[in-house]
């Protein structure tokens, strides 16, 4: 599974991914707990 693939299927859970190699190699990928906000918290279920 390549990175586009890895891509791919983040953003049909509407997350966001982030591949950073500047220091290294890093890949951070937030996808939503619930409905379509990624920045809602715990406190709003």
């Amino acid at each position: 599974m390549g990175l586009n693939s890895i891509r791919y299927r983040v953003y049909n859970f509407n997350g966001r991914i982030e591949v950073d190699g500047e220091d290294g190699f890093m890949v951070l990928i937030l996808i939503p707990l619930k409905g379509g906000d990624i920045f809602e918290g715990i406190n709003s279920r």
